[in-house]
């Protein structure tokens, strides 16, 4: 039998322990931030890139950042990160891809494919959360001054509300009035009902997707490794998505 290097094996033990105390020491920084009823993850999602940096060259970037910081899951929550992922502005260079491997789910619809075009050819657009039109507040809206998308999405269980549950329906009515009063043309105008077993909308404008389907859709459109700071931390959001949302 060989003889053990017991310095050797030694040094190896503290690197670990002093790797796990650094991952100790980031995590409780991290939870300084506030209770899950104070602290709201509006702020970029980059603000976990530190964390992630450290485990993504071993590839454990599926590490569940969000449930050690006691994050909880909620609509809001979740439209707040779906928001920025599709956010140019905070998610450059992958929001565009996401947005148009999202919309390459629907071949059916003309408007989807019609928007995509313009994605693709750099037509700017803006992303706001709860978008008050007064009788219509989706949970997310993407506008331009060529087009606009509605997207509604629903936790597990969850239901349109509204006295008939036509939400969806007032929805589209809102979202038609406004492309008129903005000038945008009614074949560029879409609306997206995100559930996790891909449920129909009140709403027959309204296309349906899975939560698993959209999680596919915007991990394809990761695959280019353009900016990997970027993009882990896009997966980090997607592992906890599905953990959430799974519907099998």
């Amino acid at each position: 039998m060989k003889n053990f290097d017991l310095n050797k094996l030694e040094g190896l033990l503290n690197k670990f322990a002093q790797a796990e105390t650094a991952a100790v020491l980031l995590l409780e920084s991290f939870k300084k931030l506030g209770s899950p009823s104070e602290y709201e993850p509006k702020g970029n999602i980059a603000d976990l890139a530190q964390l992630l940096d450290r485990f993504k060259e071993s590839g454990v970037y599926r590490f569940n950042i969000f449930r050690k910081l006691d994050i909880y899951a909620n609509e809001h929550h979740l439209n707040d990160v779906i928001g920025q992922i599709l956010d140019p502005r905070k998610n450059e260079p992958y929001a565009r891809l996401i947005l148009s491997e999202v919309l390459n789910q629907f071949p059916s619809s003309p408007a989807a494919q019609n928007i995509r075009s313009l994605i693709e050819e750099g037509v700017p657009y803006s992303v706001y959360r709860e978008y008050d039109m007064y009788n219509s507040i989706p949970d997310i809206c993407l506008r331009s001054d060529k087009f606009m998308v509605f997207i509604e999405n629903k936790m597990r269980g969850g239901t349109e509300t509204g006295l008939i549950g036509d939400q969806t329906v007032r929805h589209w009515a809102g979202l038609c009035a406004e492309a008129t009063r903005l000038n945008i043309s009614s074949d560029c105008l879409l609306g997206i009902f995100l559930t996790p077993e891909g449920a129909l909308a009140s709403s027959e404008n309204f296309e349906p997707i899975s939560s698993s389907d959209f999680r596919g859709a915007i991990e394809k459109a990761l695959q280019p490794d353009i900016s990997l700071w970027h993009k882990y931390n896009v997966l980090s959001f997607l592992d906890f998505y599905q953990e959430v949302t799974d519907y099998e």
